[in-house]
């Protein structure tokens, strides 16, 4: 890859490889883009020169956070150029339930919900076991050194096809890369055939592929994925760059917030360095440094693709959901994140000027769901918050969190009342409640007996809104005029995939994660701070410019337009 990117990221945030003397420094991440020279060593848009389109998914970018923040990011930024040059639909919604990672990239790439396609969670139980629901024992790990013997993922849990499967199909020619922190952010925006399919392994500290893609990483690639270079990145220090936001941009609670997480030693406040963290390759997640990695490789994949091959790149950045998750969205970290981001996007764009032209390159810009505030953020200041009027479309609920184990507890408890000792309920894994075989094995009127005892204890705590059992859901789901919970829950479960219950919780709760318990934020619920999510689409001579649409649009619009950008009929 050409250096002049790296470098060029590196000068706008020195402070980012060594750790500074000030806790705030005072550096113009944008104006540094805007004045990087432009390469003469390529000759972008000519004949024969064929598009490259961008599917970009930031995950946990809530349509409330967009519809607040854009506005104020600099002009000369990412989000501004795509404001200016193309569409912005600021209300797509999902049609499901379960707010998670995977099932909403599958739900955007497919154009279908999960009832349909299958994807249902995160993580499945299986064998007494949690286990993702990507995972595929019969695949192996490949790495820049080679195939490893841990197993990997693959789509075999995906019914029907994707965007990228629909553009293979239809152009003999085209290229197709995705990439992304997580198996679940890069699959399916690489269907099942793509040229590579790359994501972060958090246990090996290494980028990762599978023998259901490829049998071996390009020699192209394997330079940029070295552990040098991944060191590197992990020893550098993050500190904000919050003097060159504005002021409706600047955070306004305090750094180390009440609630938020110290995630493995990484701190609950600036400065963060993966390196000093007990667990680094996860630190690693939570930082703005993986973005621009992801971003790098997507430069890098284009500067080694024919110039005449149509090519869809999907790149799935999930730097903004670690640090949701830890330190919450009002947070320091997250507004410094989004900040960081629209720099770094502003330069990616750049290179694809670089390398194809202006009129060349296209981008479909979403997200797999949003997020609530701290519960400790929400409860204490978010009246404060709205009479000053600075907050916009922030969720206006008070958050609570839930802890799994509790409702596990309860369940387990519910289960003895109901049928006497014995070992019942297996196993909770957000949103889905599994039955033991002992359970799923006993006469109807006694698992009849043991569900309503089930539904009646759980239904009685605060944050749970109603418990469904999946084999009573109707086997045709109300169409997507209805999004009522139970029509949400429909559309999110599929019969004889995950748990036996289906625990739905109000739109203010959450969750949650696990990483520290009782700290940090989540999503995963119905409500529309979770659901609703933005749609930028930047594609000169298809997509009218400086549009805004606020009007709610269904999820499949991603799809649709993907489809149409592409050129997929």
């Amino acid at each position: 890859m050409r250096q002049y990117w790296t470098f060029a990221w590196l000068a706008i945030f020195p402070g980012c490889s060594q750790a500074q003397p000030k806790h705030v420094q005072d550096v113009d991440a944008h104006s540094a883009h805007a004045a990087a020279p432009a390469s003469s060593s390529v000759v972008a848009g000519g004949r024969g020169m064929a598009t490259v389109t961008v599917a970009l998914i930031i995950d946990q970018f809530a349509a409330w956070v967009a519809r607040d923040r854009l506005a104020f990011l600099p002009a000369n930024g990412g989000f501004a150029r795509l404001r200016r040059e193309g569409t912005w639909y600021q209300d797509v919604r999902l049609e499901h339930a379960l707010t998670e990672t995977a099932p909403g990239h599958a739900s955007l790439y497919s154009g279908k919900v999960p009832r349909e396609h299958g994807i249902i969670a995160n993580e499945l139980w299986v064998r007494g076991h949690a286990t993702a629901i990507l995972a595929d024992e019969t695949t192996r790990t490949i790495t820049a050194e080679g195939e490893r013997p841990e197993f990997s993922s693959s789509l075999r849990s995906m019914n029907g096809d994707l965007v990228a499967d629909r553009f293979r199909a239809q152009v003999p020619n085209a290229r197709v890369y995705s990439f992304s922190l997580k198996d679940r952010g890069a699959l399916f925006g690489g269907g099942r055939h793509p040229d590579l399919c790359l994501w972060y392994d958090g246990k090996l500290g290494r980028f990762a592929s599978s023998t259901a893609f490829t049998q071996r990483l390009p020699d192209w690639v394997v330079p940029a994925l070295g552990r040098a270079a991944l060191q590197a990145r992990l020893d550098r220090v993050w500190m904000p760059v919050r003097e060159n936001v504005g002021a409706e941009l600047r955070p306004v609670t305090n750094d180390a917030e009440s609630g938020e997480s110290d995630f493995a030693v990484y701190g609950a406040a600036f400065p963060h360095q993966p390196s000093h963290s007990t667990q680094p390759f996860g630190a690693f997640r939570a930082n703005p440094e993986s973005d621009t990695l992801l971003l790098e490789l997507g430069v890098l994949a284009v500067e080694n693709t024919p110039l005449d091959a149509p090519t869809l790149l999907a790149i799935s950045l999930s730097a903004n959901d670690y640090i949701g998750h830890l330190f919450g969205p009002d947070s320091w970290e997250a507004k410094d994140e989004l900040f960081r981001l629209d720099a770094a996007l502003a330069g990616f764009f750049a290179e694809l000027d670089r390398l194809r032209g202006p009129g060349h390159w296209r981008i479909v810009l979403s997200a797999d769901h949003g997020v609530l505030p701290l519960p400790e953020l929400s409860q204490r200041e978010a009246r404060s918050f709205h009479e000053a009027g600075t907050q916009g479309t922030r969720p206006r609920e008070v958050t609570f969190r839930v802890m799994p184990e509790k409702l596990l507890s309860s369940a387990r408890e519910a289960a003895t009342k109901a049928l006497g000792r014995g070992d019942w309920v297996a196993a909770f894994l957000d949103p889905y409640l599994y039955l033991t075989d002992e359970a799923k094995q006993l006469p109807s009127s006694k698992v009849d007996k043991l569900g309503s005892s089930l539904r009646s204890e759980l239904e009685k705590t605060p944050c749970t809104a109603q418990v469904f059992e999946i084999a009573k859901l109707p086997e045709v789901c109300p169409p997507f005029a209805d999004d009522s919970l139970a029509a949400l829950v429909c559309r999110s479960a599929q019969f004889g995939k995950g748990g036996e219950f289906y625990v739905a919780l109000k739109p203010e709760c959450f969750f949650d994660t696990g990483y520290v318990p009782g700290f940090g934020t989540s999503h995963g619920s119905s409500g529309l701070a979770n659901r609703a999510i933005p749609l930028l689409v930047r594609a000169p001579g298809k997509i009218e410019a400086g549009k805004v649409h606020p009007g709610a649009q269904s999820f499949d619009l991603f799809a649709r337009t993907l489809d149409d950008v592409l050129g997929i009929h």
